[in-house]
């Protein structure tokens, strides 16, 4: 089993979803940008419910199927917006989001992360932009091929919440 870590990337109709090995190199295994603006109705925890479970169990290979074990969740706390309608709903989604992560896998623990800070420890700037975090993201996985250069943005800085959720020490309760 190959240890990774689920990146969440919260937006108001979309999460960003990123597998990355645990472990040196963080390597990008998997990225994915899933709708829950259900626009026929429906509860947005359901919407969160079913996109955390598009989240694959095993990665193809050329031999066989590589089975992964999940290590810990990632997970973007609420930016700073000026809207207050758009952080309400952030922040429903980011509770929605952690609640279901901790239902879905009891076992991984669940990281907030500061937007500011898993774009320093990756980009190496707090203030990085949108580009900056996709270039230093293709360049992480540059040589595997995994991540087409042309995924959602989301999709992109999950895989940076991913890997900055990585490096991450827990400390242990108790």
């Amino acid at each position: 089993m190959t240890q990774v870590v689920l990146g969440i990337d919260i937006a108001s109709k979309s999460l960003g979803l990123a597998l990355v090995r645990y472990g040196e190199p963080h390597t990008p295994l998997w990225a994915d940008v899933l709708s829950i603006d259900n626009p026929d109705g429906g509860w947005l925890e359901e919407q969160i419910w079913w996109a955390l479970g598009r989240v694959p169990h095993d990665i193809p290979s050329n031999s066989r199927p590589i089975g992964l074990e999940l290590a810990r969740v990632a997970i973007e706390d609420v930016p700073y917006v000026k809207s207050v309608d758009t952080l309400k709903k952030l922040q429903t989604v980011f509770a929605l989001t952690e609640a279901a992560c901790h239902r879905r896998w009891p076992s991984a623990p669940v990281v907030p992360m500061n937007n500011k800070a898993w774009k320093r420890d990756t980009v190496g700037n707090g203030n990085a932009s949108k580009g900056d975090v996709r270039q230093w993201v293709m360049a992480v996985q540059a040589g595997h091929g995994v991540i087409d250069p042309a995924v959602q943005q989301d999709a992109i800085d999950a895989i940076a919440i991913a890997v900055a959720g990585a490096m991450v020490e827990i400390e242990e309760a108790g």
